[in-house]
């Protein structure tokens, strides 16, 4: 199984340093000239892209003229993307909330809702099934796909083998399930097997408050345990890129990928 870092704008010295295989790509690096001068500079270093990353794209985001602009992004990106050697090219499901990811909307958790998305995506699932890559959905509890059955309701409306989505297992924990998530994650490997080829890897945890607060810890915090949901993995897709994400910090990098390849030796 290959490993990816996402460690923010620092993120390939490191990777480079801990000898991972990729690192995130950025759709629109594809424009200008393919990316061909970008992509040379990490196979110089034995890097290779391990998602492209288009996550601003939102096939329900309010702003018209905003929406325009990424579709033209995405349509410039999708004719290069497999020359990159990655097939994975993740998208936001859909969010009403112009935030993308950090807000949310009443209208995206409608059975209606998810009728929409399929119909605004149809295009883009044939031009990447032309180009013969992935539109990868990026799951999230805030969004429209926040949970696996979402996703393969939407999958069934659209048909389409190539509309797949990340293994990003957290971003599916409802709040009473982030103190106990390891066997409901073991459910959702099961329930996503053969939809996706990109697993994200972190940890969320309960912060103090007096309401519902949330964010991402250190990889070995939280309370999944890792292990037996890695092995899963192993034995599901044993061909899925483990990527490790919302990485703050090198230390935290290099105990984290660590781990990881302890837990999948």
């Amino acid at each position: 199984m290959k490993l990816g870092l996402v460690c923010g704008p620092d993120s390939i010295r490191i990777a480079q340093k801990l000898k991972v295989d990729g690192v995130s790509f950025n759709a629109a690096d594809l424009i200008a000239d393919g990316g061909r001068e970008k992509l040379a500079a990490l196979r110089a270093i034995q890097l290779e892209p391990c998602q492209i990353a288009a996550y601003s794209f939102n096939p329900l985001l309010p702003d018209s003229a905003e929406r325009k602009l990424q579709e033209q992004l995405l349509a410039a990106a999708i004719p290069h993307v497999r020359s990159t050697g990655c097939l994975d090219l993740v998208i936001n499901g859909g969010n009403r909330h112009p935030s993308g990811y950090a807000g949310s909307h009443r209208d995206n958790f409608t059975e209606g809702v998810l009728d929409e998305i399929a119909l605004k995506l149809e295009p883009w699932v044939a031009q990447c099934e032309a180009a013969g890559v992935n539109l990868t959905i990026e799951p999230h509890v805030q969004c429209a796909i926040n949970t696996p059955e979402r996703f393969l309701q939407l999958k069934s409306r659209l048909c389409s083998k190539r509309l797949m989505i990340t293994l990003d297992l957290c971003n599916f924990l409802a709040f009473s399930e982030l103190w106990d998530p390891t066997a409901r994650l073991l459910r959702i490997c099961e329930q996503l097997q053969g939809h996706y080829e990109s697993v994200h890897l972190k940890n969320l945890g309960a912060q103090p408050g007096t309401h519902i607060h949330v964010n991402e810890v250190p990889f070995l915090e939280g309370q999944v345990d890792w292990a037996p949901v890695l092995k899963a993995i192993s034995q599901g897709n044993p061909r899925a890129y483990l990527i490790l994400e919302k990485v703050k910090t090198e230390p935290e990098a290099e105990i984290g990928i660590a781990a990881i390849r302890r837990m999948i030796a």
